[in-house]
């Protein structure tokens, strides 16, 4: 079954980690909440997308800019839950290990911002900050012939 949905599922995926949402200080505190599960979703909906790359590539190849945009604005807008955002770095982790990391290469400057990276809660500064910058050396590592000094 899954080979068959798949394709029809993808637009669907890449059309729900795309969903962007108002800046975090513009939310009313009384859905901040809502606005937390909506982004734990998506990095849910982000981690099956790097589980289904291995076997789906080819189809998922036309999204491969759609998913490094919407990873950098999952970073810019993810709360600071050290769970949900440590599972969003796993799963960039494992896209930065394909070639689907060529998409990255348009936010290497704004992945150097550490506030995007690792958050601006101390819980997340001091427990995703060595898996953050391992992250943004293997990116550089990759891409370092395509960057401008």
């Amino acid at each position: 079954h899954i080979q068959h949905n798949t394709p029809r599922l993808l637009p669907l995926m890449m059309e729900t980690i795309s969903i962007s949402g108002p800046p975090l200080e513009k939310i009313p505190a009384h859905l901040k909440t809502t606005h937390s599960d909506l982004k734990a979703a998506q990095v849910k909906t982000m981690s099956f997308l790097t589980y289904l790359l291995r076997s789906f590539a080819e189809h998922i190849r036309p999204y491969q800019d759609n998913i490094a945009g919407s990873v950098v604005d999952l970073l810019r807008t993810c709360p600071d839950n050290v769970s949900t955002r440590k599972e969003l770095l796993v799963a960039t982790r494992h896209v930065i290990a394909t070639d689907f990391r060529k998409g990255f290469h348009p936010y290497v400057a704004t992945l150097l911002d550490e506030e995007v990276l690792v958050g601006t809660g101390r819980a997340c500064y001091q427990a995703l900050r060595p898996l953050a910058y391992s992250l943004l050396a293997e990116l550089i590592h990759h891409v370092r012939t395509d960057l401008n000094v």
